[in-house]
């Protein structure tokens, strides 16, 4: 899966945006586990590195030094309840101070927890710099009037032209951003300009997606997951249904057993897991590898599919033949047996 994130979707963070930065938290985990790649232009690292401030003081101008104050009418001041909000004023002018003085020992030291989630999708996107042949095909694009991008703006031409030369031919790929240069007039959250769209398809031989939001693009591909923990989780039993080797059924059985807890959909695709993949079941009696299975079937029985556990419990050792063809195949086949 190929991912492009625009400059203005990363500075989103730092501004008034309803994103939340576990978003980024799951982009992370795909990138950890290689099932996406993220693509990063020279050009958005670059506009980023000069707009972080820029975006930092627009958005916090009206805390800085902000305070918290009422005048009140002579009247109110007879009362005891007076003297308590007063206090309370001043209480919350004080926690403000301490705030704000926490978030700008942050913005200094690049530390606050936007910069932090960003660094690390840096450090695992794959970097193009930007060519002699990348500016002169963006300076010639904008010239013609040919998006993305705005007129006199040779960026989002050059982010274009890199994803046009980078990109391999005849995969996808997904254009997040939100500031319009890449979408469509027709349908500006969802769709890819046509002119982009017919343009990619011709050069790539493949597919160009487009989301406004980094949300929305994790609500069309992973709908149920709502944390990046689970987002692993998830990848991890999917890596343990395709696995392919002793070694490496092992290593993903080792990082599930760091969960606590799995939903009753979770338990049973990993039983299922066990009951059909090779690479699982001719290890299953193994002392580093039975405990795990044993403790899930004990902590979720009752969420078990009977099938599912049948299955996994004939591994084990704990359901005999003629029970277990009874159950995958059915009464006549158990009798056949034996």
């Amino acid at each position: 899966m190929n991912i492009f994130i625009d400059t203005n979707v990363f500075l989103s963070f730092f501004h008034f945006s309803n994103e939340d930065l576990e978003e980024l938290n799951k982009l992370s985990v795909l990138l950890n586990k290689k099932k996406a790649r993220l693509f990063l232009p020279e050009q958005v690292r670059d506009e980023f590195a000069r707009n972080r401030a820029v975006k930092i003081v627009d958005a916090v101008k009206n805390v800085r030094g902000a305070k918290i104050s009422l005048s009140f009418p002579q009247m109110y001041k007879d009362y005891p309840e007076y003297a308590a909000t007063r206090k309370a004023i001043q209480a919350a002018e004080d926690q403000l101070k301490r705030l704000n003085a926490r978030v700008e020992a942050d913005i200094d030291a690049v530390t606050l927890k936007a910069d932090q989630a960003i660094a690390t999708l840096f450090s695992n996107a794959t970097t193009f710099p930007i060519s002699d042949d990348i500016l002169a095909r963006a300076r010639r694009r904008v010239d013609l009037g040919n998006p993305p991008g705005k007129k006199g703006s040779h960026g989002d031409a050059v982010n274009w032209e890199t994803l046009l030369e980078h990109v391999p031919d005849g995969e996808d790929l997904y254009i997040i951003s939100n500031d319009g240069d890449f979408a469509s007039d027709l349908d500006p959250d969802t769709s890819i300009d046509p002119f982009l769209d017919n343009e990619w398809q011709k050069r790539k031989q493949s597919h160009v997606m487009f989301h406004k939001r980094l949300s929305s693009f994790f609500q069309q591909k992973f709908p149920e997951i709502h944390l990046a923990s689970e987002l692993e989780k998830e990848l991890l039993i999917v890596d343990l249904a395709n696995s392919s080797s002793f070694a490496g059924t092992k290593q993903t059985l080792r990082t599930l057993r760091n969960y606590t807890e799995f939903t009753p959909a979770q338990v049973n695709s990993i039983l299922e897991a066990a009951g059909s993949n090779s690479q699982i079941h001719w290890i299953i009696k193994d002392t580093d590898v039975e405990p795990f299975f044993r403790q899930l079937i004990n902590d979720y029985k009752s969420k078990i599919d009977q099938l599912i556990l049948t299955r996994v419990l004939y591994r084990l050792g704990d359901v005999n033949v003629s029970t277990y063809f009874a159950a995958v195949f059915g009464e006549d086949s158990a009798e056949e047996e034996q």
